[in-house]
């Protein structure tokens, strides 16, 4: 409706980069964008797509390192685990328990949590090497 042009824009560059931000001021349209292009192509991605919101005040401050990011990693990990891509899941829950550590503490309830759910996938691939 209007943003074919948009829309094929993104799709290009999500072919080519797998990670594209979509920035503007406020009201511009950027979520509508978003959500045309995920309902337009979702049968393109078999994995899904996911969501991430982000604050404004979020932006830029500590980059890569924000424990948002690891939240997000998280989540893409636990996502990853409920399809049995364990090997996939592995890598991204690594990464947030190492941003947590650094950025909260090895005691943080966070950390903690991260630690446990990297545990608990460990604990799950064992047990699939076992039964093999």
């Amino acid at each position: 409706m209007g943003r074919e042009k948009e829309l094929a824009h993104l799709h290009q560059l999500l072919q080519g980069n797998h990670q594209v931000a979509i920035a503007g001021m406020g009201g511009v349209g950027k979520t509508e964008l978003a959500l045309q292009y995920a309902l337009k192509q979702r049968e393109f991605y078999s994995g899904g797509i996911c969501w991430c919101g982000v604050k404004s005040s979020d932006v830029g401050l500590q980059g890569d390192n924000h424990p948002y990011v690891a939240q997000s990693l998280n989540n893409l990990a636990e996502l990853y685990k409920s399809q049995g891509s364990y090997s996939q899941a592995e890598p991204l829950l690594q990464e947030a328990l190492d941003i947590l550590q650094r950025q909260l503490g090895a005691n943080h309830p966070h950390t903690i949590t991260a630690r446990e759910n990297l545990a608990i996938l460990h604990a799950r691939l064992t047990s699939d090497i076992k039964s093999v």
